[in-house]
């Protein structure tokens, strides 16, 4: 039985080639945040790349056996083979990967999908069984033998396995498992219609799904960064930059607008160290997150913005709740009360200078109750407001 592809193996593996370099450029130079999935992909999108070429390599040679020895051809196409089953292992390591299911996986589980390229490239490297899976004519001719078999069943099975891994995971998959659906079962029909045709189009199948999950991810990291740029780490809450993306859809409406300052923070860094200091912001960040009807921000430093729609005697309320907590709430390292002063206003900001106005109202009110010792200072139509 004998292989020959033909035009068609210049028009797909080629174009799989150049798809599959150029997605691993992009994703090289402009994918700035790159997490573990971003580089397995780019791990599989070479992996394309040198497979196709490779194959494109051994279909020319094969086409001038003159100016090739038989051995160098032989070569050529043993290490495409090998190069098309570790492909295949690592699309199912990527899945993997996706589904987070090394955390739930044990090491020999692990090792065991190992086993199916293990065996596929022993029979490979050993002459006497590779023999009996291909053999190349002296005219150039590539042969299937009795064995050829075991090419297309360790791509079914890692296929499977694949699958599999999906269907298992689904739901930490999300919105990538009808696509990783998709892409497996793609690549599985276009593979037979391959073995069955030699025309040659799974890889270019694999390198257009290549793309769509590389869309996927990138989609994800925009939106990873996008969260981790306006979150503060250290206090799990959004930070200034959040706020400044926000502030267009908060003002137009009556707002309290207070800023709550811890007292003694330099002091706490001071006598107990910057990790316990980190512990003190914490603290207040839980305590402020803890009360309804409040949205809060880590303004900077030892300062947290608060922002809330109730009026000022509800809101005056909240504070009071919120200082209340305060009182009760200490660390095991620090042993002294953890306090805070709040200044805070209320008014109509129509754009975003007129809610800067009200920021800077609230600022004011924060330094009289420092100076007054005071721990809530109001300032409501111009009128002095002590609320502790």
């Amino acid at each position: 039985m004998f292989y020959e592809s033909g035009k068609y193996i210049l028009n797909f593996d080629l174009c799989a080639a150049a798809l599959a370099l150029l997605l691993i450029f992009v994703q090289h130079f402009y994918v700035r945040h790159k997490r573990r999935t971003t580089y397995v992909l780019m791990h599989l999108e070479l992996l394309v790349f040198l497979y196709s070429l490779l194959k494109t390599l051994t279909f020319f040679m094969r086409a001038d056996p003159a100016a090739y020895t038989v051995t160098a051809i032989s070569v050529a196409n043993l290490f495409a083979h090998l190069l098309h089953g570790y492909m295949l292992f690592i699309l199912f390591c990527f899945f993997a990967v996706l589904c987070r299911a090394q955390k739930h996986v044990s090491i020999p589980i692990r090792w065991a999908s190992v086993l199916p390229f293990a065996c596929y490239a022993l029979f490979l490297l050993m002459p006497p069984l590779q023999a009996h899976i291909y053999t190349i004519s002296p005219e150039g001719f590539y042969m299937h033998q009795d064995m050829h078999g075991i090419i297309f069943g360790e791509t079914v099975l890692y296929i499977l396995m694949t699958m599999g891994l999906v269907f298992l995971y689904q739901r930490e998959l999300g919105q990538k498992y009808k696509p990783a659906i998709l892409m497996n079962l793609s690549f599985l029909l276009f593979y037979t219609i391959d073995s069955m045709l030699g025309i040659r189009v799974a890889n270019f199948a694999m390198a257009l799904n290549l793309v769509l999950f590389a869309l996927l991810l990138d989609g994800e990291e925009l939106e990873h960064w996008r969260y981790d740029s306006m979150t503060d780490a250290l206090a799990g809450m959004t930070n200034r930059y959040g706020l400044r993306i926000e502030l267009p859809e908060i003002v137009g409406q009556n707002l309290c607008v207070g800023i709550f300052d811890i007292n003694k923070f330099k002091h706490f860094n001071d006598t107990y160290g910057h990790r316990n200091g980190d512990d003190v912001i914490r603290l207040c960040a839980g305590c402020l997150k803890g009360i309804d009807g409040l949205r809060c921000y880590r303004y900077g430093g030892d300062e947290f913005l608060i922002i809330s729609l109730f009026p000022p005697e509800p809101f005056l309320k909240k504070l009071q709740y919120l200082q209340s907590d305060m009182a009760h709430s200490h660390l095991d390292n620090i042993n002294e009360q953890i306090t805070a002063t709040i200044g805070y206003t209320y008014g109509y900001p129509q754009n975003v200078n007129e809610f800067w106005d009200l920021v800077s109202i609230a600022d004011s009110c924060l330094y009289v109750g420092k100076e007054k010792k005071h721990l809530i200072v109001g300032n409501i139509n111009g009128q002095i407001i002590f609320g502790d």
